[in-house]
């Protein structure tokens, strides 16, 4: 559940995640869930105005560790394979282009 600082409740609730992010301007969460039928994760991003999810990426290999960029664009992540390679990526978060490898 999303509280102010006083512990007040300012948000509808979000389900569990293993990493997450705030934009810039606290409008969006960025939240790597893992699918517990595929044993998959991915990048959801939630509206903290009206709880809507939209995953954010697709790939077979695991996303987490998201990060926005300063001007709330784009979305950083990891990306990890089966071989434990670990890469960082990052994409537009209006969709234009695709995962750009850093």
């Amino acid at each position: 559940t999303w509280v102010d600082r006083t512990g007040m409740p300012v948000g509808p609730p979000v389900g569990p995640g293993l990493s997450a992010a705030l934009s810039p301007d606290e409008r969006r969460l960025a939240i790597a869930r893992r699918d517990p039928q595929s044993d998959n994760t991915d990048i959801w991003l939630i509206d903290r105005t009206t709880g809507t999810e939209t995953r954010f990426t697709f790939d077979r290999d695991r996303e987490a560790e998201p990060a926005f960029s300063p001007d709330g664009a784009r979305l950083a992540y990891v990306r990890g394979g089966g071989n434990d390679t670990v890469r960082i990526y990052v994409k537009r978060l209006d969709g234009s282009g695709g995962d750009e490898d850093l």
